[in-house]
């Protein structure tokens, strides 16, 4: 079973590839701009939700949005801006901040 822990290093070790942007493409590295970072995010942050593993309902629709916009914004792109990697580091910080472990019912 997955747990909070394990989401929170994943997101953790998400948030700490390198954010700059290379002057050339990059197909190997832990670099924001490659698109298995996105890929290893939406996924990451999906499980999250899918656990209920996100405390706060605004948070989770946001993650929700993110996760639905982000693959269409990139499908098709030949690179990536700072603005998307901002977006991502974004939603990283929130659900990093609303992580818990799930009330029992």
């Amino acid at each position: 079973m997955v747990s909070v822990t394990d989401v929170r290093k994943l997101l953790t070790d998400l948030n700490a590839w390198d954010g700059e942007i290379p002057s050339a493409i990059v197909h190997a590295g832990n670099f924001k701009v490659r698109k298995n970072w996105f890929e290893a995010l939406v996924n990451t942050l999906y499980l999250a939700v899918l656990l209920g593993l996100v405390s706060d309902v605004d948070a989770q629709e946001k993650i929700r949005v993110f996760n639905i916009q982000c693959p269409q914004a990139l499908r098709g792109k030949e690179r990536t801006t700072e603005e998307d990697i901002e977006r991502g580091d974004q939603i990283i910080a929130l659900a990093l901040t609303h992580l818990h472990l799930p009330q029992a019912a």
